[in-house]
């Protein structure tokens, strides 16, 4: 009990002379009520992430109604920027119901540190929030926010991270494009940064943001210029793709990237990342000035670089307070049809006579989307996990969205990643963008038309036979099952024997009728042999859910469609 005085005592001393505090004294703790220190300490016990959404309506300041957990007040008062910053009352007003409930959670929260900012006004009593909810200042203190203006967002207020990445093809230029312009998020387009450790140690570390601008502009040919070129070349990060896009200027990023930091100020890596987002996006006219910081959006395609470690104990993610992971996962079939019928993945291109001749195989791709999370694919590209170990952390603050329902479901499915993000509601993800420009999405000569069914609605069957589907299907067994797919081919339920379905993968597929080289059908033959290796380990194992050693293996939650806003059936 002494600890719970203790608590509140200084709890109680902090608020009397805490500006938005409005009642005056509390009672000391020996005043207080019995029904005052009948404690539920399940209530206020800290969570490790933000379990609920806050930010999703920010029309008006924010309310936040008997708040117990002091993981959450230290999530709002982070994020939400100052009234002096934004230039309107922008405080964050806590509400209780009652001056019992309040003093119960200053025995055990210890709030002070929340009140340096002084973001934080207090509510007690439904007829308090009545009167006072939202406070005006102007008359009440003589306090004009408006007048102060906007002040730009700084380096230091960006605490959130949101971490992108995904199987190949599973479409991940379509998210990317749905986040891009959202007013509350610092993207770049395409994948930009992702090399930001190999920048940082090789340019950046130990110099003034001049110093870099300097050095980029006497380096001509140096692979660090080329690797920071392509935030500014309008071809995207893959050059070949005839991908065009709106970038803004060389000398207009770095014009708002020396107003970051000071002059002579060397910053560190997770600095650097920061400050270039935000220039980037302020260079390219987004209007980041908003109620609550902005979170920084860090996109890694699988098919550019490889994060060895995707999780938040990551070192440059550590430096971001508050973190989140999200996937886009699609089946796993269609992803192995669009990589064949687009020549993507195991296979050369190269010209002789004027001629385009490829060279390579074919089997790479249904390894990749067979081969279970616990299994080695050699020469496959690295992906998100759509598994982790059962009690991992990683479940707290990842989760998965389908391809199909972005597709087919637009609004209900990014209703549910706006409540995992805690992101208000825009308009502008309804259209998928680069850079904030809606013609740049020309991708391999194919323009993206925003949520057009195609893609999931397309019969694929080019490269893939109807029998090459159901084989596939009944390898992968459980795999998909636990974000909602059905088999489309295997629908029969027939089963068969370790021995019977070895010996169904040993027959041709039908991509092998665009075998014509000598070369392909060398490549053909090693490629399917790993495709063997693969088949063989999954039908001694069939279970995605449970690895050879034991393990126990956890889907990643999927962020269902809301269903108050689903016009349709969702896909199966």
């Amino acid at each position: 009990m002494v600890y719970y005085q203790d608590t509140y005592e200084k709890n109680r001393s902090a608020l009397s002379d805490y500006a938005w505090w409005l009642y005056g004294q509390l009672p000391s703790f020996e005043e207080l009520s019995e029904e005052s220190r009948q404690l539920d300490e399940e209530l206020y016990k800290p969570t490790k992430i933000n379990t609920k959404p806050f930010f999703r309506d920010l029309s008006k300041p924010l309310l936040v109604k008997n708040e117990y957990n002091s993981y959450h007040f230290g999530y709002l008062v982070d994020n939400v920027r100052a009234s002096e910053d934004f230039g309107a009352d922008n405080h964050i007003y806590m509400y209780y119901d009652s001056q019992e409930e309040f003093c119960r959670l200053l025995q055990v929260i210890d709030i002070t540190p929340y009140l340096t900012e002084k973001k934080i006004v207090f509510l007690i009593g439904a007829e308090e929030l009545v009167e006072h909810y939202p406070l005006d200042f102007k008359r009440e203190y003589g306090i004009c926010y408006e007048i102060m203006g906007s002040k730009p967002v700084r380096v230091d207020e960006i605490n959130r991270l949101i971490l992108r990445i995904s199987k190949y093809y599973s479409g991940n230029i379509f998210c990317s494009g749905i986040l891009d312009w959202h007013k509350n998020l610092l993207t770049i387009k395409n994948f930009g940064l992702t090399g930001i450790s190999y920048l940082y140690e090789k340019l950046f570390k130990g110099h003034t943001v001049n110093e870099v601008y300097e050095l980029l502009l006497n380096n001509e040919s140096s692979h660090v210029k080329g690797e920071f070129d392509a935030l500014f070349c309008p071809w995207g990060w893959n050059r070949t793709s005839g991908e065009m896009m709106h970038v803004p200027s060389f000398d207009d990023f770095f014009e708002e990237l020396r107003k970051m930091f000071p002059e002579d100020y060397h910053p560190l890596e997770d600095e650097w990342l920061k400050g270039m987002f935000l220039s980037y996006s302020v260079a390219l006219g987004k209007d980041v000035n908003q109620r609550i910081a902005p979170a920084l959006v860090f996109e890694s395609h699988p098919h550019t670089v490889e994060i060895t470690d995707i999780t938040k104990n990551n070192a440059l993610f550590k430096k971001f307070k508050y973190f989140r992971r999200l996937s886009i996962i699609r089946r796993n079939t269609m992803i192995a049809a669009s990589m064949l019928e687009t020549n993507s993945i195991g296979i050369h291109t190269y010209y002789k006579g004027g001629v385009a001749v490829r060279e390579g195989s074919y089997f790479p791709a249904v390894s990749y989307v067979c081969a279970a999370d616990w299994q080695e694919a050699p020469g496959l590209f690295y992906s998100m996990p759509n598994y982790v170990n059962e009690g991992s952390e990683a479940l707290d603050y990842t989760a998965m969205v389908r391809f199909e329902d972005l597709k087919l479901e637009p609004k209900a499915t990014l209703e549910a990643v706006l409540d995992f993000l805690d992101m208000e509601w825009d308009d502008g993800m309804l259209k998928t963008t680069a850079n904030g420009s809606s013609e740049s999405m020309l991708i391999h000569g194919n323009l993206i038309k925003d949520f057009d069914p195609a893609p999931v609605l397309k019969k694929r069957e080019k490269m893939l036979s109807p029998y090459d589907y159901y084989r596939m299907e009944l390898l992968m067994g459980d795999m998909m099952v636990p974000w909602g797919y059905k088999p489309q081919y295997y629908t029969d339920g027939k089963a068969y024997s370790k021995e019977e379905i070895i010996a169904m993968f040993e027959k041709p597929f039908k991509f092998e009728e665009f075998f014509f080289t000598v070369t392909q059908f060398k490549k053909g033959r090693e490629e399917r042999e790993k495709m063997m290796k693969i088949v063989r380990e999954r039908v001694k194992h069939p279970s995605a859910c449970v690895s050879p050693d034991g393990r126990k293996l956890v889907p990643i939650p999927w962020l269902k469609p809301k269903a108050e806003y689903m016009k349709g059936k969702l896909y199966e």
